[in-house]
This record gives C-alpha cells, structure tokens and sequence, in this order.
C-alpha cells in the first residue's frame, strides 16, 4: 500500500481513539465533581422541634382520654405553640372532638374547667345538673362560684310542713355554674344572677325540685377546705370564725 494509503488510513483511525481515551476521562471529570459538590454541600439543617402531646391512636369525640390514649413527640415548633405537653394532666378528660392518630392536642381539644359551652362534660360520673333560683340574699350576694360547694336550705311554709320551718335539705352539693353569663368561670369576683346549676344524683334533683316548687331554697357557702377552719375575725368584742 502507498504512503497515502497508509497516512488516510492512520487520519480515519485517530478519531476511533481519541473518542474511547477523551470521553471516558470526560464523564470521569464530570462523576468526580459532582461527588465532591454533594460532600463539600453543607447539610440541611433540620427544623427545630419542640414536645408536645398528640393522640396515640384515633379518639372519637367524647371519650374519656387514659394513659395509652397519648403520648408525647417532637413536632415541628411552628405548630407546637400552645400544645398540650403534660399526659398525666390529660388523662381523664374528655375530648370535645375526634383525635386523629398523630394529631397535636391542644387545650381546646379537651373539655376545660371554665368552659361554659362544654357544661355537660364537667357533670361528674352518675350525677346530674339542676338549676335552682336565688336571689341576692339566698344566693349569697354574688358570691358562690362554680366548683364551690353549698349547703341547701328548704324554706317551708305552714300550708307546706304544717308550721313555718327550714330544714336542711342537702349538704356538700356541687355548683357547675353562677348565672349564665358566669357559668365555670372560675373568677374570684361577685356578680349578680338569679340562678345557679348544682351538680345532684337523681334521687336529690327530684327532691330539691319539689321543694324549690313547694318553698324557698337557701344557699350555706361551705368552707374551701373543710376541717381546716381559718383564723376567727374580731369586730368589736365578738369572734367570728374559730
């Protein structure tokens, strides 16, 4: 063959090698700088996190919540504000709504004290709630709040109990609410109202409503620890208290 023929030869062969050496080394280049862009990368940062309380399991409405219906877990601290975060404070109370599995509980959730559209959740197990008008003086001045406890008096009239008397009717009776306005408020201050919700077994809702129909009632404000008795109060030469 002449030297042409050997040098057209060799010009039609360079191509052939240089794509099996350059394109190699090429995706070689390319392999190597993407790993060292993933490691040199600097980690994302995760969320910050903070605990709170969320349903172990799905929880109807109007269940009464127990230990294994809760648990706490680290949820992301944008929707965290104002969870729940103490399962023993939970536990016995009563959802307002269903739970899903997961979900974060918040205060809401749950049936409160002072809750005055949840009334029914604070009736306690077996017991029932009646209400009762009084007025200023027989519901004393404003000042029985709910989860205080009273004693009742029946006022009777002769035409009643054949002579004029007051008995005492029942003892140590819960109040669930003052007035509607002042229903499970809770707050240490006087307002008027003209009726109050007691908490009663059946047996004594029936005998309180027939002697509110028959008589008067009278309210005695039991102490708010019973037995333990405050400090008598001096005016004058006269103790009060013991």
């Amino acid at each position: 063959m002449s030297a042409a023929g050997w040098a057209g030869r060799a010009s039609l062969g360079r191509p052939s090698l240089l794509k099996y050496i350059a394109v190699p080394a090429v995706v070689g280049l390319v392999a190597t700088w993407a790993v060292y862009a993933a490691v040199s990368r600097p980690a994302t940062k995760a969320p910050p996190t903070a605990a709170a309380l969320v349903a172990a399991r799905e929880i109807p409405a109007k269940t009464i919540l127990s230990a294994g219906d809760l648990r706490v877990a680290e949820v992301p601290v944008t929707v965290a504000a104002g969870a729940a975060t103490d399962a023993a404070a939970a536990v016995g109370r009563i959802t307002v709504a269903p739970l899903g599995a997961g979900q974060i509980v918040y205060p809401d959730d749950l049936a409160q004290p002072g809750n005055s559209a949840a009334l029914s959740y604070h009736i306690p197990a077996g017991m029932r709630a009646e209400s009762v008008r009084v007025n200023d003086v027989t519901g004393i001045t404003g000042m029985v709040q709910p989860g205080d406890h009273v004693d009742i008096i029946a006022m009777l009239s002769k035409d009643v109990a054949g002579t004029d008397q007051a008995r005492l009717l029942l003892q140590n009776v819960l109040i669930l609410a003052a007035g509607s306005s002042q229903q499970a408020t809770g707050q240490a201050t006087s307002a008027a109202y003209s009726d109050v919700t007691v908490a009663l077994y059946p047996a004594d809702a029936v005998l309180l409503a027939y002697a509110a129909s028959r008589g008067s009632l009278q309210l005695l404000l039991d102490p708010a620890v019973p037995g333990g008795g405050v400090p008598a109060i001096i005016v004058g030469d006269q103790a009060f208290g013991h």
